[in-house]
């Protein structure tokens, strides 16, 4: 399987694929064609565990952030040491280092757009086709979207007509019918999203008054994130 190219400057944060020892070196030597992480392993991942696979980039991200403050404390200090020191090999070899960290955080960045290629299409892949998992689902239409809120609104003194949930839109009686049907849907074609074993997903901080609408607002809230569903995806249209 092809890599992704790293404009012929890559860096290892773990290990060479082919278990090689890396000696060790001077700071100034490059090393080429070792992958920041196996590109097969994280394919596997992004298919497999889509949210570990966010969990990764999102750690890559943190590193590439802190690479960049440490070339900003280098330079400074490089330029400490000419302007007081005028020591110029010594700055020169810090300028080098600051330069070989600036191409792999680049590497690292196209490291990290490749993965959120990979997740966007895992995303999509994931989604359910929801047609014929109920009677009541509908096809979604302009109408009844502009009518939609997000979950975490503010529901006292509303009744529900639908909800959204992905691609399904559920015609409901009352709150306690979409609670109900909500969980149908949840349980029939969301079970493989409850089995993940991460997830960033946590009860919002929700500055609305105490009501029973909202209150099963809050557990439709609770069932999501068993679930390990973002709630952005979900949405209630009212009357």
């Amino acid at each position: 399987m092809k890599g992704i190219n790293m404009a012929g400057k890559k860096f290892s944060i773990l290990k060479s694929s082919n278990n090689d020892v890396i000696e060790e070196t001077t700071i100034t030597e490059k090393k080429d064609n070792y992958p920041i992480i196996d590109t097969e392993v994280i394919e596997f991942i992004s298919k497999e565990f889509p949210n570990t696979s966010k969990e990764i980039s999102n750690s890559l991200t943190n590193l590439k952030n802190t690479l960049e403050k440490t070339i900003d404390y280098i330079e400074d200090i490089s330029s400490s040491i000419i302007k007081n020191e005028r020591n110029f090999s010594l700055s020169g070899k810090y300028r080098d280092t600051s330069i070989r960290l600036h191409d792999i955080s680049i590497s690292i960045e196209k490291y990290i757009q490749w993965m959120k290629g990979l997740n966007n299409k895992a995303t999509l892949d994931s989604t359910p086709d929801n047609k014929d998992e109920n009677e009541d689902s509908l096809p979604l239409d302009d109408d009844i979207n502009d009518n939609f809120l997000e979950i975490c609104n503010d529901f006292t003194d509303k009744n529900p007509l639908y909800f959204k949930l992905d691609s399904s839109k559920v015609k409901v009686d009352d709150w306690n019918d979409l609670v109900i049907k909500t969980a149908d849907i949840l349980i029939k074609n969301y079970k493989n999203s409850k089995d993940l074993l991460y997830s960033n997903i946590t009860f919002p901080n929700l500055n609305t008054k105490k009501s029973p609408q909202n209150d099963f607002r809050d557990t439709i809230i609770e069932m999501l994130l068993e679930y390990k569903i973002d709630l952005s995806r979900y949405f209630i249209s009212i009357n």
